[in-house]
C-alpha cells in the first residue's frame, strides 16, 4: 500500500529530465523531496498526481496504476497544492476552501467540513473576503485549507501532496503548515512535500529523498542528511549541527573549494568564472522575477512578461534550463533540413501583428545571407545576417509534450518559430536538435540592448518628390520599388506621404478591418505580408473566419491566423505601384516608428494581372469612415 513510483523516467523531446527515479509515500508518514533548482522535483510531483505520464516505469497508487483511476475518484484519494494556484476570478476565500468538496456525494458534511479545514490553518478571520484581495501568504492558508477540505474524513486512505508548501508565509506560518501536514501524516494520511530548506525537512520529515539532476542521490530517514550528501546536492559546502536528540541545524558555510587544489583558478579564468556566476546568479533571479509574474497573470506570454521584466524574450527562455537546448548558428543548414518535419506551424511576428501558418517546408535554398522557403503552405523571405542564436524549445502543456525551434537576433528579439502540431513527422525533431545541439549549453549569452527608434524626422532625408515620382511612374516590377527609394534615400513611409494623390491614399485606420471582413465576404484570395528583423512570411490564399476581440482583429482559419492590433496602427495607405502586367495594388499599415506592419495585396503571381476583384475591393476602402 501506498503512492509509489517504480523506476519512471520521463523526457520531452530529447532532453531527458526524469531518470529511473523510485520512491515511495506511505500512509501516516511525511517524506520530503529535496533538490536544487531545475532537479526534476516539479516534473515528480506531476507524476506523482497524474498530470504526467512517465515514458517509462509505474506510478501506482495501493497498488493499482495511477491512470486506471476516474479523474473523481482520484480526487477522492489525492489533494494536490501546487506552487502559485491561480484564481482570476473575485471568489470569497471559503468560497474556494468549498471546491475541495467537490468530488464528494454527501453534501451534509461540506459545511462541518469547510470550517474545521479553515480552523486549522486559522483562515477564519478572512474567510468572506475576496480571495484576490488577500496577501500571498494568506492566499497559501486557504489553499492549504481547501486540500484539508477535499481529505476531511477520510484519513488512511488519502494522500496530500504540497509543491512548496511554505513559500510566502512568515516564519509562524510556515511552522503551522508543516505541523498540519504533519498531523495529517499522524491521522494516517501520506504527505509528500517540496521543499528547499533541508533544516525543516530534518525537523518534520519521516523519510526525505534527495533529488538532483532527475536522480535520486539517496532515500531514508533525516540521518541521509550528511554534510557530504547535502554538498554535493547543492553544490556549495553545508555544515550539519547534531546532538543525541539529532540534527538541530543545517546552515551553507561557502562555495566549494576547486576540485583540483593544485591548480586553482587564477587571472583570466578567474574573471571570467566570477562573470559566469554572476550570471547564473543573475538568471535565477529573473526566474524568480518570472515565476511570481506567472502566478499574478498565467496567461501573460513570454514576449509580454519580458518587456515587464525588462528584458529580452531570449533571456527570459534562457532561464528555462530544463526545457531549451541551444543549437549552433547554422542557420541555412537547420533551415535546409525543416521539411523532414513534415507539417508544422510558422509563426512570425512583430510589436502590433503575429501571422501563424500551418504547411510544410519546402522549396528551401539559400544564397549567401538571403534565404527562401516557398512552398504552397509556408512562404518566406529570409535575411540570415541578423540571425544570432537558435533554440530547441520543450513545453508541457496539460501534460501534453509541445516542441518548437525559436530564433532569435543579437538583441534576443524573437524573429522566427517553429512549432510541431498533430501532423508533424513523429522523432524527427529530435533527431534535428540531436544534429545542431551546440556543445555549450551554459545559457550565457552576451545581449545588446536594441536601440530605441529614431523620430521620424530624423529618419526622413532630403528627397526630390519630382524625381521620385518620375521613378516611381517608370516602375516595371514591384520588387524594382526598394530599389527606388535606396537610390533616393527615401524612407517608405516618406514615400508614401510625398506620393499622395498620386500613388497613394492615406485611408482610415479601420481600413484592414474591413477590407479582411470583404475579403471573407467575397471569398477574394489575398497575400499577407508580416516581418520580423530577420525574415518576412507570406500567406497566399482564403481568409474566412474574421474574428475581432477588444484591439485585436484576428483571423482564425484552420490553416493560418492572423492576430492584428488595431491601436497600433498609425497609418493606412493604399499603395499603387506601375509593373509590366499592369497596376499592383497593396493596402500597407505603418506604426508610430514609420515600421511596416502588414501588407495586402490581391493574390497574384509575377507575369499575370492583378484580380480586378481586389482592385475593386481595395479602392472601395477609401469610403471607409468616410
Amino acid at each position: 500500500m501506498g503512492l509509489i513510483v517504480s523506476e519512471v523516467s520521463y523526457s520531452v523531446g530529447n532532453r531527458s529530465i526524469l531518470q529511473n527515479a523510485s520512491l515511495e509515500i506511505r500512509p501516516g508518514e511525511m517524506h520530503v523531496l529535496l533538490g536544487p533548482n531545475g532537479a526534476g522535483k516539479s516534473t515528480l510531483l506531476g507524476l506523482l498526481t497524474g498530470d504526467l505520464r512517465p515514458s517509462s516505469g509505474r506510478v501506482l497508487l495501493d497498488d493499482v496504476s495511477l491512470k486506471d483511476y476516474r479523474s473523481k475518484e482520484l480526487a477522492r484519494r489525492r489533494a494536490v497544492l501546487l506552487q502559485g494556484s491561480i484564481v482570476p476570478f473575485a471568489y470569497k476565500a471559503e468560497e474556494i476552501v468549498r471546491l475541495g468538496r467537490l468530488p464528494h456525494t454527501d453534501p451534509s458534511r461540506d459545511d462541518r467540513a469547510v470550517l474545521r479545514s479553515l480552523e486549522r490553518t486559522e483562515s477564519v478571520p478572512f474567510s468572506q473576503q475576496s480571495y484576490l484581495t488577500l496577501s500571498g501568504g494568506e492566499k497559501q492558508r486557504i489553499q492549504l485549507s481547501r486540500i484539508l477540505c477535499q481529505l476531511e474524513g477520510l484519513n488512511g486512505s488519502s494522500y496530500m501532496l504540497l509543491d512548496e508548501p511554505v513559500t510566502g508565509l512568515d516564519i509562524k506560518h510556515q511552522l503551522q503548515m508543516l505541523e498540519i501536514a504533519q498531523a495529517k501524516a499522524a491521522e494516517g494520511a501520506g504527505v509528500f512535500l517540496i521543499l528547499h530548506d533541508p533544516g525543516l525537512a530534518a525537523r518534520y520529515a519521516h523519510r526525505i529523498t534527495l533529488l538532483k539532476s532527475g536522480r535520486i542521490l539517496a532515500s531514508g530517514p533525516p540521518s541521509i542528511l550528511t554534510e557530504e550528501r547535502l554538498s554535493e546536492l547543492y553544490d556549495v559546502r553545508i555544515q550539519v549541527f547534531r546532538d543525541k536528540e539529532g540534527i538541530q541545524a543545517i546552515i551553507p558555510s561557502g562555495s566549494l573549494a576547486p576540485k583540483n587544489k593544485e591548480s586553482p583558478v587564477v587571472g583570466q579564468d578567474r574573471t571570467t568564472e566570477i562573470a559566469a556566476k554572476k550570471k547564473e546568479t543573475e538568471m535565477n533571479e529573473l526566474k524568480q522575477r518570472w515565476d511570481a509574474l506567472k502566478e499574478e497573470n498565467p496567461r501573460m506570454r513570454i514576449r509580454d512578461a519580458a518587456a515587464q521584466l525588462g528584458v529580452s524574450e531570449m533571456e527570459l527562455l534562457a532561464t528555462r534550463e530544463n526545457e531549451v537546448t541551444y543549437l549552433r548558428p547554422d542557420f541555412a543548414e537547420i533551415m535546409a533540413e525543416m521539411g523532414s518535419l513534415g507539417k508544422v506551424m510558422a509563426l512570425t511576428r512583430n510589436e502590433a501583428c503575429v501571422h501563424e501558418r500551418k504547411g510544410v517546408y519546402q522549396d528551401i535554398s539559400a544564397n549567401g545571407p538571403m534565404g527562401l522557403v516557398v512552398g504552397p503552405g509556408i512562404d518566406l523571405r529570409i535575411f540570415y545576417s541578423g540571425w544570432k542564436h537558435a533554440f530547441a524549445v520543450n513545453d508541457v502543456i496539460r501534460g501534453e509534450a509541445r516542441s518548437s525551434l525559436q530564433f532569435f537576433d543579437g538583441h534576443g528579439t524573437a524573429l522566427h518559430k517553429i512549432y510541431e502540431t498533430e501532423a508533424s513527422n513523429q522523432g524527427a525533431l529530435a533527431k534535428l536538435v540531436k544534429r545542431f545541439r551546440s556543445d555549450d549549453q551554459s545559457m550565457q549569452f552576451q545581449v545588446s540592448p536594441a536601440p530605441a527608434p529614431r523620430p521620424l524626422s530624423e529618419q526622413y532625408g532630403d528627397v526630390d518628390k519630382a524625381a521620385l515620382i518620375a521613378d516611381w511612374e517608370a516602375l516595371k516590377d514591384t520588387h524594382d520599388f526598394f530599389t527606388m527609394l535606396r537610390n533616393h534615400k527615401c524612407h517608405r513611409l516618406q514615400a508614401m506621404e510625398l506620393a499622395e494623390g498620386r500613388f497613394t491614399t492615406l485611408l482610415n485606420n479601420q481600413a484592414p478591418t474591413r477590407m479582411l471582413e470583404l475579403a471573407a465576404e467575397k471569398k477574394q484570395e489575398i497575400m499577407v505580408f508580416v516581418g520580423s528583423p530577420g525574415l518576412i512570411q507570406i500567406h497566399t490564399g482564403p481568409v474566412e473566419n474574421i474574428k475581432p476581440m477588444n484591439e485585436w482583429i484576428n483571423v482564425m482559419d484552420p490553416d493560418f491566423n492572423l492576430h492584428l492590433r488595431t491601436d497600433l496602427i498609425n497609418r493606412v495607405y493604399l499603395v499603387e505601384k506601375p509593373t509590366e502586367d499592369g497596376t499592383v495594388t497593396s493596402v500597407e499599415c505603418f506604426d508610430a516608428n514609420g515600421e511596416m506592419i502588414v501588407q495586402f495585396f490581391g493574390k497574384r503571381k509575377p507575369g499575370q494581372k492583378e484580380q480586378s476583384t481586389w482592385t475593386e475591393l481595395a479602392h472601395s476602402l477609401k469610403a471607409v469612415g468616410v
